[in-house]
């Protein structure tokens, strides 16, 4: 789709559209997009928290910070078989996942 058409499309379903509410949140959230332009968050980051989001990017990106899967796994499975009481139990992480 090319924008011609993408807008035309969205015009008909904002057209489509009966619920107030609805029409509201997202004239919000187009509102809200259109006002924070590409790097206009960043500008609004003091140097320090631009310095530290960089900071960050740098560990993410490194491959030494990376921890494979299986071994995380076997650390924890060791973890638990020392101290079995620690940490909740599948039936609390299994309930706390599913009432999110």
């Amino acid at each position: 789709m090319n924008t011609i058409e993408i807008r035309a499309n969205f015009h008909q379903l904002i057209d489509q559209i009966n619920n107030e509410q609805l029409l509201i949140k997202l004239y919000h959230i187009m509102e809200q997009a259109i006002a924070t332009a590409d790097g206009k968050l960043w500008s609004r980051l003091s140097d320090d928290e631009q310095i530290e989001l960089l900071r960050i990017e740098g560990e993410v990106q490194s491959d030494q910070n990376l921890i494979a899967n299986g071994q995380m796994l076997e650390e924890r499975y060791k973890q638990s078989l020392k101290n079995p009481q620690e940490g909740k139990s599948w039936a609390e992480v299994k309930n706390g996942l599913l009432n999110r």
